[in-house]
C-alpha cells in the first residue's frame, strides 16, 4: 500500500478573527453554489443546519445579474 503524499503550502498565520471570516467565507460560497444549481431549499437547509427557513432563504434570492440577464433575454425575443 503506497502512502499518500500531500503537497507542501507555505503556512499563513491568521488571526482568529480572519480564520473565522474566511471558514464563513468558504460556506457561503459552498452554498451559494449549491443553491445556484438547484438544490431544494429544503435540503440545503439542513445541510447548513439552518433552524429558520429564512436564513436559507437568502440564498436563493433573484441576484441582479439574473434579473438583469433575464431581462435583457426577454428584450431579445
Amino acid at each position: 500500500m503506497r502512502s499518500c503524499e500531500y503537497p507542501s503550502f507555505p503556512q499563513i498565520h491568521l488571526s482568529s478573527n480572519a480564520g473565522l471570516l474566511y471558514r464563513h467565507l468558504l460556506r457561503h460560497t459552498v452554498a451559494q453554489g449549491l443553491a445556484d444549481e438547484g438544490m431544494r431549499e429544503e435540503l440545503l437547509q439542513q445541510f447548513l443546519g439552518h433552524e429558520a427557513p429564512e436564513t436559507t432563504q437568502r440564498y436563493y434570492e433573484p441576484k441582479r445579474t439574473h434579473v438583469k440577464e433575464a431581462f435583457e433575454e426577454a428584450m431579445n425575443d
